[in-house]
């Protein structure tokens, strides 16, 4: 069980230890959603739309772990001066390059999570196969 504190807990260690100029902000709302959003000065952003009544917040998490994944894709792509395809990769719908970007942002995110889980000494192993299971089925809509 995730509880919604540890969406707070997982804000604080992505922003200020795990990625530099990274500012998340969590919304209240009926249904989870998230993104990310290039930096449009010095600091990427990650808003993540949460289930406010919900009794589990894992859903919530695994997306912001995802989010953050894309906040290290766009680091890489901007390393290899890469900013316009990194747009254009977002904007796809579907296909096998949507589905390799959306891939690698769950793989990255999965990395962060399970430094967060070691970090706050929550049950690593339990947590990262849960939040695969979950990607996968995300994948599964970019698929055509």
């Amino acid at each position: 069980m995730v509880p919604k504190s540890l969406l707070t807990s997982a804000k604080a260690f992505l922003c200020w230890e795990a990625m530099e100029n990274l500012s998340i902000q969590l919304v209240p709302m009926q249904e989870a959603v998230a993104y990310f959003y290039p930096p449009q000065a010095t600091h990427s952003s990650i808003v993540l739309f949460y289930e406010a009544q919900a009794d589990e917040y894992a859903e919530s998490l695994f997306l912001l772990f995802h989010e953050a994944g894309h906040a290290q894709q766009w680091r890489s792509y901007i390393a290899q001066g890469q900013a316009e395809r990194f747009r254009q990769m977002l904007d796809l719908d579907k296909g096998p390059e949507k589905l390799a970007f959306e891939k690698e942002a769950w793989g990255l995110g999965k990395r962060l999570l399970l430094a967060f889980s070691v970090k706050h000494e929550l049950a690593a192993e339990e947590l990262g196969k849960s939040f695969q299971q979950y990607a996968e089925r995300c994948l599964q809509s970019y698929a055509e």
